[in-house]
């Protein structure tokens, strides 16, 4: 089907050819003429190379998934999925220490730092905590 659509906000209109607007896009429910701009982005390379591979397996390159992306961004008007904080330094030393199998304790302190250890049912933690703790 071939013929002319209005356009939101604008005067003129344009050809639409089998439903796809051409030289336009449409965000938001507006239509507006194309213009394409340039993003320069620093990545870490593993994850670019990484991100590419799956991306040509699927068929789509990296300038399309990113354009897909802003798309639902815009589309959902919030990120398409939740982001997690990576874990602080402790978390991932605790993490370790538990897959190495190494065993460990793992303690409450006050807020000068100093660590709080019942001394009747942990007698060997609260004499090293006494003793580092001078």
């Amino acid at each position: 089907m071939v013929g002319l659509s209005p356009c939101k906000r604008i005067k003129s209109c344009h050809r639409v050819d089998n439903g796809v607007e051409n030289g336009y896009n449409t965000v938001g429910g507006d239509t507006m003429q194309s213009a394409k701009s340039t993003i320069n982005v620093k990545i870490d390379a593993n994850v670019k190379e990484a991100a590419a591979t799956l991306l040509a397996r699927m068929g789509i390159d990296q300038t399309t998934a990113i354009d897909m992306y802003y798309r639902k961004i815009i589309a959902v008007k919030t990120l398409p999925f939740q982001p997690e904080p990576l874990p602080t330094t402790g978390e991932q030393l605790l993490a370790a220490i538990k897959r190495k199998g190494i065993p460990h304790k793992t303690v409450e302190v006050n807020a000068e730092g100093h660590i709080i250890v019942d001394k009747d049912k942990d007698p060997e933690l609260y004499d090293w905590a006494m003793e580092n703790q001078r």
